[in-house]
């Protein structure tokens, strides 16, 4: 299983995740955490099941906690608050940060 997550911000960053799902989809069975503007495009993308999740929340990724146990890779667009929690479960990652150019330093 493949764990997504887009950070809920406007829809650049669910719009990439689906993207690449896409391409995946073949290849893995896909779970996405979702809320917000991620679950209003999420419903129309590949994933194999959606976990309505407020990813920005650490006490809503705590009760997610097994997912990220039981997942081959957290695939994480722009999201630093779930990337932390997916490290603190020792997930294997995978990030999109479209963003990268702006950060001083890359965090």
């Amino acid at each position: 299983m493949v764990l997504c997550d887009a950070v809920p911000f406007c829809f650049g960053p669910i719009s990439k995740l689906v993207s690449l799902a896409e391409s995946l989809r073949e290849f893995a069975y896909l779970t996405a955490l979702v809320s917000g503007t991620s679950k209003e495009l999420g419903q129309f993308g590949p994933f194999d099941k959606l976990i309505d999740c407020n990813t920005e929340k650490p006490s809503q990724l705590q009760k997610q906690r097994h997912y990220f146990e039981r997942s081959k890779l957290f695939l994480n667009v722009m999201n630093p608050i779930s990337a932390k929690f997916a490290a603190k479960c020792q997930t294997p990652s995978a990030q999109v940060d479209s963003l990268f150019w702006m950060w001083e330093d890359i965090p």
